[in-house]
């Protein structure tokens, strides 16, 4: 069953964020963040009970940080004023980040599952992104809710396990976190 991204009417199918939070002794002059994928695809598809099967890839350049609502909805902290977002954007993106420009998507695909009868279980798979491919082991709700799967997860990985080196400013006085959580939820189109 294929996903968007995209808005119909007010009901988003799916939404992928990541959790990034500030470190250091100059922390409180920072901020925590939440960054949305804007455009993504792929399919999540359950060939039985017990199995689920996820393939996603990620448009880099798609990748907006910090919008109100959604620091708001994951109760990430208070707004961050529209100048500091367009900096802290060009800084994600920029080749000391993510590098949109030499890689411009961010992929995983399911390679084993195993669901309990509720849907809740794990998934092991293969997440690239930065040009790394590594083996991620992913705990998951499936559920079949109004003809549409609905796939919600939340993974932790350490940047730096995929060549991407955490913002730092300030002598490495203020900066973010290695290990960042994904915040996925995936829904289908109607069966």
């Amino acid at each position: 069953y294929s996903l968007w991204s995209t808005t119909l009417g007010k009901h988003t199918l799916g939404e992928l964020s990541v959790l990034v939070w500030k470190r250091g002794i100059a922390a409180a002059a920072g901020h925590d963040h939440v960054v949305r994928a804007t455009r993504f695809g792929g399919s999540l598809d359950r060939p039985d009970p017990t199995h689920v099967k996820v393939d996603v890839t990620v448009e880099t350049a798609s990748l907006i940080p910090d919008e109100p609502a959604l620091r708001e909805k994951l109760r990430v902290g208070p707004p961050v004023k529209d100048p500091d977002r367009k900096t802290i954007e060009e800084h994600l993106k920029g080749p000391g980040q993510l590098d949109v420009e030499k890689f411009a998507t961010i992929h995983f695909e399911s390679t084993q599952s195993m669901l309990d009868e509720k849907g809740k279980g794990s998934i092991k798979g293969r997440l690239t992104l930065h040009g790394v491919t590594r083996a991620v082991e992913v705990p998951v709700t499936v559920t079949l809710l109004e003809n549409r799967l609905r796939g919600s997860a939340r993974l932790r990985i350490a940047l730096s396990d995929y060549g991407v080196q955490p913002f730092s400013a300030l002598l490495g006085l203020l900066g973010n976190r290695d290990v960042v959580e994904l915040v996925i939820e995936l829904v289908t189109r109607p069966l």
